[in-house]
């Protein structure tokens, strides 16, 4: 088994390189890095343009594999590495031909180069991979170097509490159980449909706004309550809940 890392020369950087060996020195794999190429068009080309792509298609593979390789080398020079090229009508498709053919345990890609540095952004190749990428998917920050670890230490699953979401959390901890050291490694937030106290005291005060707000559905009730919670300040909180009253006072949702 093997983590894979998308990887093309002079696109998105060498941030998922990093991440990618991460991920594999954390599993005790090794890695693979892979270069999805554009596949010709099968219809032959009476001028050599076939010929001229190919030659241009195995260079930028070259490319790829040997910028990485240098990268990869002063980061972790024992890491067992493999490099691969995939010829594909899209990046997304070949990285999904990667991941059955290599039996890989993980999928690595980079952020797109919109956005800045620290953040994590979700370019077309990835955001086609969250929906239909069979194993777990990391996508590292912009600029990102690695963490003072040089491993992963935690994985954290954002879990909404319902019957349909618990395969999620089960493959979070299988996924995480991999690891040697296993003590800590996976945390999970799971948010409650009923607004916590103080917050719920305060809105079933306003009849009317209780009455509107119970007869929401779960997930608005939840996308709510964690609105409220999840600000810094207290006075931020206060804030929010007042707005979720008068709203729900008026009988209209919050947007």
């Amino acid at each position: 088994m093997t983590v894979i890392v998308g990887y093309l020369a002079g696109k998105a950087g060498i941030s998922a390189l990093h991440l990618g060996v991460e991920a594999a020195r954390t599993l005790k794999t090794a890695l693979s890095v892979v270069t999805v190429v554009p596949r010709p068009w099968t219809t032959p080309s009476p001028a050599r343009i076939d010929a001229e792509y190919a030659q241009y298609a195995d260079k930028l593979a070259a490319d790829s594999a040997a910028q990485a390789k240098a990268c990869i080398a002063k980061l972790d020079p024992m890491l067992e590495v493999g490099f691969y090229k995939y010829a594909h009508r899209s990046a997304s498709g070949g990285l999904l031909d990667a991941v059955k053919e290599l039996d890989a345990q993980a999928l690595v890609l980079g952020s797109s180069a919109d956005g800045s540095l620290g953040q994590v952004v979700v370019g077309s190749t990835a955001d086609r991979l969250l929906h239909s990428s069979p194993v777990p998917l990391a996508i590292s920050p912009r600029g990102y170097r690695g963490s003072k670890t040089h491993g992963l230490t935690r994985i954290t699953c954002a879990y909404p509490g319902t019957p349909e979401s618990l395969h999620v959390v089960e493959r979070v901890a299988a996924f995480a159980a991999r690891r040697e050291n296993r003590s800590g490694i996976y945390s999970y937030e799971q948010r409650s449909e009923q607004l916590p106290e103080p917050y719920a005291s305060r809105l079933r005060k306003n009849q009317k706004a209780w009455e509107f707000f119970q007869a929401q559905a779960p997930s608005y009730r939840k996308m709510m309550g964690w609105w409220i919670v999840s600000a810094k300040k207290a006075e931020t909180r206060l804030k929010r809940l007042r707005k979720l009253i008068e709203e729900s006072a008026r009988r209209r949702l919050l947007r």
